[in-house]
């Protein structure tokens, strides 16, 4: 937000918190403690535990909630595909979604008013938005590995 208020460009924004967020948050949450915990742990357990990780690292409640989720998907995904790539795409996509909203909030109020609203309706709206992106992701990456167990 800091970088929005001081009126950086869009690109600096989406590189700061769209790419590089997604690459290194990846490389530590994904890459390293799953790896690591999914060596001493069964792989549900190992997910679920960097899963917590990650959104506790994120330090705000209700953030966490989501990213909680987030990171369960994540997990899997890295665990079946062996790999962060994927992990990496799905994660940049989130937050490049973000980035979008926050430099073109007028535009989209301007475009879909009841998204400017902050009512339960906006946080159900941005829960099932969430919740089809990472659903698309999931059947994506099933149908470009090829692995369906």
């Amino acid at each position: 937000f800091e970088l929005l208020e001081n009126g950086q460009s869009f690109w600096t924004i989406w590189l700061v918190v769209g790419l590089l967020p997604a690459l290194c948050e990846e490389a530590l949450f994904r890459g390293y403690l799953l790896s690591a915990f999914s060596k001493r742990m069964k792989p549900w357990l190992a997910i679920g535990l960097s899963a917590l990780f990650f959104a506790v690292y994120h330090m705000n409640f209700y953030q966490g909630c989501y990213v909680f989720l987030l990171g369960l998907i994540l997990g899997y995904v890295v665990l079946r595909g062996g790999s962060i790539v994927y992990s990496c795409l799905i994660h940049f996509v989130c937050n490049s979604i973000a980035v979008l909203f926050s430099c073109f909030a007028e535009e989209i109020g301007a475009a879909l008013p009841v998204l400017t609203l902050d009512t339960p309706l906006v946080n159900t709206v941005t829960l099932l938005f969430g919740a089809a992106l990472t659903a698309l992701g999931i059947f994506l990456f099933t149908v470009t590995t090829g692995k369906t167990n």
